[in-house]
């Protein structure tokens, strides 16, 4: 009878001890519930290798796919992001170039401690990399590699000035010399004597 009983009691105790290692070889699960990250409860983000900080993400699981989520992008207020010479410049309250509010679908990867998501996406005015992690400890996401579209390259030219300086309808004052104006606005010595003979009439 004590035989069983101890035989018993390691039964138990194996059953406990591989139930225990299974627990700790589950994968992280990601959040199931929209969760709003910010900076003052886990948020890490980086754009173009800079931290920013005037950023929020929205996260939704999916409803249906827990392996899936939306990130959605956002500005806290207007600020100007600094001069980031790995990426282009942006506008006041900009996630990316002109773009205000970012929204990147998802896959989510588990392992033990997070699950990861990474992938390529593009807006009406540039392409850009993405990576990151959701975590206990909060979520964490870089974008990068960040490219201009080729019409948005081209819009953004300054539009030439007119050139033709004969008439003095210009705004110039006549009485500067020609060596005095920046060269775009150089007009000729000849045009100058003739808008000088123009006002003395």
């Amino acid at each position: 009878m004590k035989k069983q009983f101890f035989y018993l009691i390691a039964v138990l105790c194996s059953t406990c001890i591989f139930t225990a290692c299974s627990d700790d070889d589950d994968p992280y699960v990601p959040p199931t519930k929209v969760e709003m990250y910010t900076t003052s409860n886990g948020l890490k983000y980086t754009y173009g290798g800079t931290d920013r900080t005037d950023v929020t993400v929205l996260y939704t699981p999916d409803a249906t796919d827990p392996q899936k989520a939306t990130l959605t992008l956002s500005t806290i207020g207007s600020k100007r992001s600094e001069n980031i010479p790995s990426a282009p410049l942006l506008s006041p309250g900009n996630i990316v170039p002109g773009t205000n509010e970012l929204i990147i679908p998802v896959t989510l990867i588990q392992n033990a401690n997070e699950a990861l998501f990474s992938g390529n996406g593009e807006t009406p005015f540039c392409t850009y990399r993405y990576n990151g992690s959701v975590s206990d400890a909060g979520l964490t996401i870089a974008i990068d590699q960040v490219t201009m579209k080729g019409a948005l390259s081209s819009s953004l030219k300054p539009t030439p000035m007119h050139q033709d300086y004969s008439s003095c309808t210009t705004t110039l004052p006549c009485s500067a010399k020609p060596s005095h104006l920046h060269p775009i606005l150089k007009i000729s010595k000849r045009q100058h004597s003739q808008c000088r003979a123009h006002r003395s009439t």
